[in-house]
């Protein structure tokens, strides 16, 4: 099993499983997305705007990782999951986070890849399937995120 050590995170080859859900992300993915939402969480705007090469790089990075992959990394980490909340209560993250999180959710959904993950991925991540379900089909990519929280 490939794992990489970078400051005190290990990461290694990650597959969690829950029903028709996989959870499977390489250990450049993981901390591609960890350094980018502990980035947004944790630092103001004008830091996050210091930083925006590299975060620039790590999203490019991981353009090709689903949506729900991404989010259910991100939720079953519990300190990720608390830089999401962080992210969430700024305008000006949020807006950010939103925008790109719900143009590749709208991609996976026309691709006609997204309802069939949602049961497996609710069970994962906690949520209900049928309220996720909804927010799919009004394309509320925001509720969606928040009602896992």
């Amino acid at each position: 099993m490939k794992s990489l050590v970078f400051g005190a995170l290990l990461f290694t080859n990650l597959f969690v499983f829950a029903d028709e859900f996989v959870l499977s992300l390489n250990v450049n993915e993981q901390y591609a997305i960890s350094e980018i939402i502990t980035a947004m969480g944790e630092k103001n705007v004008a830091k996050l705007l210091l930083d925006s090469f590299r975060l620039k790089r790590l999203g490019d990075s991981i353009r090709h990782v689903p949506p729900l992959q991404f989010l259910g990394f991100v939720l079953t980490n519990s300190k990720l999951k608390d830089c999401l909340k962080k992210i969430s209560k700024s305008t000006f993250k949020w807006s950010s986070f939103i925008d790109g999180f719900g143009e590749n959710m709208e991609k996976e959904f026309f691709q006609g890849r997204l309802l069939s993950q949602l049961q497996g991925f609710s069970k994962l991540v906690g949520g209900s399937k049928e309220q996720l379900e909804a927010y799919v089909y009004q394309q509320d990519w925001e509720e969606f995120v928040k009602c896992l929280f």
